[in-house]
């Protein structure tokens, strides 16, 4: 599909993975101009690179396939683009550093376990610092980045009870601390 040079918009039509696609999340452009776009679904993680050199059209480059084990329900970025948030089918829940996935790594900086079978909607705190899991049981699980004294970051469940939320049909919904492995 042809772009028009002069809009910010730009449609690319080369992102068809041969899957059930679960859901996208992209970064802005870090300092070399270089856009993340993660592509979430049944056969695992897609990673894309964004480029625009000069007023020319976006390119889109494939990186490579990541986490192949899995099948993803959810994916959120953070508004930075520094952490990237994944839910798969079976409840696991997982926080990787948007640098790593770009050099190739694939080891999460936290996993855990949703507190609900199915993960409906993932969305990272303005600041990056909680990542909010919604249920389709109507349990909202939240982790927080935490700093140990070495100085590295690492994700910890929060517990909280919310009495009678207006979007749920029973009288309260518990948060349970739940353990999530700091890798």
């Amino acid at each position: 599909v042809a772009s028009d040079p002069s809009s910010p918009l730009h449609f690319v039509d080369v992102l068809q993975p041969a899957y059930d696609i679960r859901g996208v999340a992209a970064s802005a452009p870090d300092a070399e101009g270089t856009a993340f776009i993660a592509v979430v679904g049944s056969a695992g993680l897609d990673v894309y690179l964004g480029t625009k050199e000069d007023d020319s059209e976006l390119k889109i480059v494939p990186s490579g396939t990541l986490l192949e084990e899995l099948a993803f329900v959810e994916v959120a970025m953070s508004e930075r683009g520094s952490f990237l948030g994944l839910a798969a089918i079976d409840g696991r829940i997982g926080i990787w550093r948007v640098s790593d996935l770009r050099n190739g790594t694939q080891e999460a900086m936290w996993r855990g376990l949703g507190e609900s079978d199915r993960v409906t909607s993932m969305a990272f705190s303005p600041d990056e610092a909680y990542l909010a899991i919604a249920g389709w049981d109507g349990t909202v699980q939240v982790v927080r980045r935490d700093t140990d004294t070495r100085a590295k970051k690492h994700w910890v469940n929060l517990a909280e009870v919310m009495d009678r939320p207006p979007w749920a049909g029973t009288p309260s919904m518990t948060h349970r601390e739940g353990g999530g492995v700091c890798l």
